[in-house]
């Protein structure tokens, strides 16, 4: 026997699941260097994309105006905006610290992190989850999965499994295809047009499989709570 739904109670477990995985679970608490560091970092960027737009605009204003001191001044700011773009690497290279002296006194600290962060931020889901149809969860969950298995089809058409491969392996590839194409006179104009969209999509593969996994987690969350209602 099928059990009768309705649009409501459907629209109730897609409204859940749709918070379950666009909301962002908690970072892990940063000590007191960290902030500090995350701070100067933020300062950093923001003063270094303010005086890069400066410059550009400047640069404009001195090559429509003919005006040579507005020219210097747009030089100087580019130049005070790549010394902080400096100071910046040297912050995100101290603040990578810490990372690396956890991950070698307790390998382990970042993977359980990231599972309790898990734990405790679905629970808030599995109990809204409790209140609905175990039908109409059922259901949610065939679509979920079957687009989550489509996305990833028409992900791997374009650019192929990038997580089987690896980023870095493909741009090895892809930089010894470039210079394979670079050496062909004929094949020159159209080569870099090529290599430039194949590494387009492999960013693009990348920014997907961070998607992908937030929807694995959902699916977990599906079918856990389908298993519990037994």
């Amino acid at each position: 026997m099928f059990n009768t739904l309705s649009q409501q109670q459907i629209d109730k477990v897609f409204g859940i699941i749709k918070k379950a995985t666009t909301e962002k679970r908690p970072e892990r608490q940063l000590t007191k260097y960290e902030k500090i560091l995350e701070n100067f970092s933020k300062w950093l960027l923001t003063h270094q994309l303010i005086g890069f737009s400066v410059a550009i605009i400047l640069a404009g204003l001195s090559y429509f105006l003919h005006d040579i001191p507005l020219a210097n001044t747009a030089f100087a700011t580019i130049t005070l905006s790549q010394i902080l773009g400096i100071a910046l690497a040297v912050v995100v290279i101290a603040l990578s610290i810490p990372f690396f002296y956890r991950l070698f006194k307790t390998p382990f600290s970042q993977f359980f992190h990231l599972v309790e962060s898990s734990v405790t931020f679905n629970l808030q889901y599995v109990e809204q989850l409790a209140t609905c149809e175990a039908a109409a969860i059922r259901y949610v969950l065939t679509y979920y999965e079957g687009e989550r298995i489509a996305f990833e089809k028409r992900c791997s058409i374009l650019v192929g499994s990038i997580e089987k491969i690896g980023f870095f392996p493909a741009l090895a590839g892809l930089g010894t295809l470039s210079i394979s194409l670079t050496k062909l006179p004929a094949m020159q104009s159209w080569a870099n047009a090529l290599i430039f969209l194949i590494l387009a999509f492999y960013i693009l593969s990348t920014a997907a499989f961070a998607m992908t996994q937030r929807q694995d987690r959902v699916i977990s969350l599906l079918k856990y709570c389908l298993e519990s209602s037994k």
